[in-house]
């Protein structure tokens, strides 16, 4: 009886141990992805052009999203109601090209997009595409041109 009581602690305080290791691989590989500074910028990036297109569609005007020629460590967001905002990527970061002939990706009231293309995003050594779909709005990031 003793040994059965035994074993069976032993098995529950493994599984703890267990589960306890796995929680904390899973938040360290967490902290390594967000170390990341490019995928999190381009993350970012996704993130603004969604809140653009979001603010266009609630307050029933025009919004844009600026890239910068002579600074291209940063862009602009314009929104409905004139406010702008300027958002600075990290320093190793920087926007390599975009597909905008204007320089600028604009949503109408409806949320979508005058016209559809890319922003390519870099540090160097990798390359990420922030990817707006001209029929559907639909924002994602991809390593390769659709």
């Amino acid at each position: 009886m003793k040994r059965g009581v035994a074993l069976l602690s032993v098995v529950v305080s493994f599984c703890a141990i267990t589960l306890l290791g796995g929680a904390f691989c899973l938040s360290f590989f967490k902290v390594l992805r967000l170390g990341d500074k490019l995928g999190l910028s381009a993350m970012i990036l996704a993130q603004d052009i969604r809140d653009l297109q979001l603010s266009s569609m609630t307050s029933r005007g025009y919004s844009r999203l600026y890239i910068d020629f002579s600074n291209l460590e940063r862009y602009l967001k314009v929104y409905p109601d004139s406010k702008v905002v300027e958002r600075r990527l990290p320093r190793e970061v920087r926007v390599s090209s975009f597909s905008f002939t204007e320089g600028y990706l604009s949503f109408s009231p409806s949320g979508a997009p005058l016209q559809g293309g890319y922003i390519s995003l870099t540090d160097g050594k990798r390359r990420l595409y922030v990817i707006v779909a001209v029929t559907t709005g639909r924002v994602r990031i991809s390593e390769r041109l659709p």
